[in-house]
C-alpha cells in the first residue's frame, strides 16, 4: 500500500491518494497524517481518493475508526469526502465507514466523482 497526503493551498483542503491494498495499520497511519496536516493548516476539509485502493480490513476495524478519531482529538466539524471507484464500492466498506462516522457525529460522505466531492467539501 502506498499513499500520499498533501495540503492544497488552492482549495484549502487536505488531499490524499491511496493506491493498492490497505490494512488496518496502514489506514491508521494514513488517518494520522491526514488529521495532523489538517490541524497544521487549520482546515476542516479532507478528500481521500480511494479509487485505486483495495481494503484488507474488517467491518470491526471500520466501526472502531471514530474511537481512533477521538483519541486523535479530531474536531466534529471536520468534513471527510471519500472517492470510490464504483457506485457501490466493491465490498461496501466505504459506505459502512460513511454511516459509522455520521452515526457518531462526524460528517463523512462517499462519492464517485471528484467534482461532487469537492462541491460538498467546500460548501
Amino acid at each position: 500500500m502506498a499513499f500520499t497526503v498533501r495540503y492544497s493551498h488552492k482549495l484549502g483542503i487536505v488531499e490524499s491518494h491511496i493506491i493498492g491494498e490497505i490494512n488496518n495499520q496502514d489506514l491508521h497511519e494514513h488517518e494520522v497524517q491526514c488529521i495532523d496536516l489538517s490541524k497544521q493548516n487549520g482546515t476542516s476539509r479532507i478528500l481521500n481518493d480511494a479509487t485505486n485502493a483495495t481494503f484488507a480490513i474488517s467491518l470491526m476495524d471500520i466501526y472502531e475508526l471514530p474511537e481512533f478519531y477521538e483519541k486523535l482529538d479530531l474536531e466534529r466539524n471536520i468534513r471527510i469526502a471519500v472517492l470510490t471507484s464504483t457506485p457501490d464500492d466493491k465490498n461496501g466498506l466505504i459506505r459502512f465507514y460513511e454511516n459509522v462516522c455520521v452515526n457518531r457525529g462526524w460528517s463523512s460522505k462517499a462519492f464517485n466523482k471528484r467534482q461532487e466531492a469537492l462541491d460538498w467539501l467546500l460548501k
